[in-house]
């Protein structure tokens, strides 16, 4: 393996990426894997010496002496067939260690973890009759005779070690019905305060003016007149 900025003799010349270094005999000589025609293998290795000696009096000459080195070696124990046994064994052990530690690599990732549950809101419900509510810790204190269901909160540890936090909210039913019983006690004691108030009207009305209820005026009652005297010499008709 080279450096990131440094030249690649391998890619340049012979186009093995960085991927498959450092090349087996096969993939150096630019053969198939276990290729047993000793003459394929020693025409291969001729072409690439001859390609390679094109660049040993250039800049690189020094790495080009190297491969050449390589590929004569890589030559020579692909055409003995004692050295090319033993050397196919190898490689194939290696293939098969490269086959598990890619297999094992390629875990199934784990699910997606579901997005954390959010508590609910605290605020009450909304009226169904449209009328304006208040949360249970700001409502004013229950009228005598009537009483007022709340909700309590529970907060439960499971064992995986995360918070469930569910809350018991208020029942609609049961804070309607109160709403409903406490409307009506106001209602009854508007009522009980505006009967107060017109009779102690009337009686107030009554105790400043005591005759305007029993006798009644003077000029609705008509006067009886005296009859007139008869006159006993005006002969009376029968």
């Amino acid at each position: 393996m080279v450096e990131e900025n440094a030249f690649d003799p391998y890619r340049k010349w012979l186009g093995i990426s960085a991927r498959e270094q450092p090349p087996d005999h096969y993939r150096l000589l630019g053969l198939e894997l276990f290729e047993s025609d000793p003459d394929v293998i020693a025409n291969a290795g001729d072409a690439r010496s001859g390609h390679l000696k094109t660049f040993q009096t250039g800049e690189y000459s020094e790495l080009s002496q190297r491969l050449l080195n390589e590929v004569a070696a890589a030559q020579v124990c692909l055409l003995n067939r004692a050295k090319k046994a033993l050397y196919d064994g190898q490689l194939q052990q290696r293939l098969q260690a490269d086959k598990a530690a890619e297999a094992k690599a390629r875990v199934t990732p784990p699910p997606p973890q579901p997005p954390p549950l959010q508590p609910p809101s605290l605020q009450p419900p909304e009226d169904p009759l449209g009328l304006p509510m208040q949360s249970p810790s700001s409502q004013p204190p229950p009228l005598p005779g009537t009483t007022v269901e709340t909700g309590t909160v529970e907060i439960g540890i499971v064992e995986t070690g995360t918070v469930e936090t569910g809350i018991r909210a208020l029942s609609v039913s049961s804070y309607v019905s109160a709403r409903r019983r406490r409307r009506r006690v106001t209602l009854a004691l508007i009522l009980i305060c505006t009967l107060a108030i017109v009779f102690l009207l009337t009686l107030t009305a009554f105790l400043l003016n005591p005759d305007s209820g029993t006798s009644p005026p003077t000029d609705t009652v008509p006067k009886l007149q005296p009859a007139d005297p008869i006159d006993e010499s005006v002969p009376q008709p029968y």
